[in-house]
Order: structure tokens, then sequence, then C-alpha cells
């Protein structure tokens, strides 16, 4: 029997919002380039509350994508690449928490490679290599993704959108079979991963 993880989505809509640090502008057009700044300027309260006007079901939210910077602590990172590339306001989980309390679903959006940020290729050990599996890129972002699926799925409801695969599936396809999303919630379901 097939399950239909999405089916909790039929009937309705959610919204997305492709959250991306550094250089955003500020609701009083300050322009920020310390991504600490920028989500320490962010209005948790004005956001959910335009959230609520759309009436959406669902919110996805993305953790941060091609710039370097994320817009949730991750220690693991923070030891594999250096401090700034995360940041000290958990936001996401905030958001997350705020979704939840509404009733209604998070899910969370990155990206399962890191081709657009050069700053976390070395770190990270991204190699393009003809041929290469990426190995030691996939665990160590593997173990990335894993700090905040433990975080988020405390906070239940939470769901994870992996993006960017096509640009990379013949290296990444083991890592992508790897990789699987729980419906009940932030969970990466590989062996490897779940041992702790």
């Amino acid at each position: 029997m097939r399950i239909n993880r999405a089916e909790w989505m039929s009937g309705k809509y959610g919204l997305m919002v492709h959250y991306l640090i550094p250089n955003l502008w500020s609701i009083d057009g300050i322009r920020y380039r310390n991504p600490e700044a920028v989500v320490d300027a962010f209005d948790l309260d004005v956001f959910m509350g335009n959230f609520d006007a759309t009436g959406a079901e669902w919110l996805i939210f993305t953790i941060g994508q091609n710039t370097g910077f994320y817009c949730s602590p991750n220690a693991t990172l923070d030891r594999l690449a250096g401090p700034g590339h995360c940041t000290k306001r958990d936001l996401l989980m905030e958001i997350a928490t705020a979704v939840k309390a509404r009733g209604k679903r998070f899910i969370a959006y990155l990206p399962c490679e890191v081709y657009g940020n050069k700053t976390l290729h070395e770190p990270l050990v991204w190699d393009t290599t003809p041929g290469s599996l990426q190995k030691e890129f996939q665990q160590r972002y593997t173990d990335v993704i894993k700090e905040w699926s433990l975080r988020l799925g405390r906070c239940g409801w939470a769901s994870c959108w992996m993006a960017g695969g096509s640009m990379v599936i013949l290296t990444l396809t083991r890592f992508q079979q790897r990789v699987t999303i729980g419906r009940c919630g932030w969970q990466l379901c590989a062996p490897a991963i779940l041992r702790q």
C-alpha cells in the first residue's frame, strides 16, 4: 500500500517565503550586511500577522540558500566551517513554533547541495570531480542537517523540502536515497543518521 505523505495538503494552500540573507532590506529601509543584524531585525509578530492574513495552512521557509548564511544556529556547521555562517537567534525555530501554535504546518526549505555557495566548498569538501560520489560532503552535510532536524523535530509538525538535487543528480544519488523526510516531523530516516 502506497502512503501519500502529502495528503494533508489536499484541498488547501500554503505560503512559501524564500528568505535569504545577507543584503536584505529591512522595513525601515536600512540595508544590513551583517547576517546577525538581518535576522535580529526580523519582526516575528508582523511576519506572523501577515501569514495569518493569507489564510494559508502551511508555511515553507528557507533555512538558507546559496549565500553561505543560515537563519538558525548550527554548532556542527560552526565546527566545520567556522563561525559566521549561522545566526545566534534561532529564527527558524521561532517561526516553526509560531506556526505550530496556530495549528498549522511548517516546512523548512534547504538545498541538498552547496553548489552556489563557494564559502562552504572547502569546509564541507564539495567535490565536483566527474565520477565523485561526494562521500565526505554527504557525511558532513548530513551531520549539519541532522542538527537542525533534531531541533525542529522536537517542535513537532515540521517537515523539510530538500531542493537542488537535479543540479548534481549524478554525484548525489546515494545522498538523496539516504535522506528521507518523514511525515511526522523533520526526521532523517537514514540508519547512519539516526544512530546517536
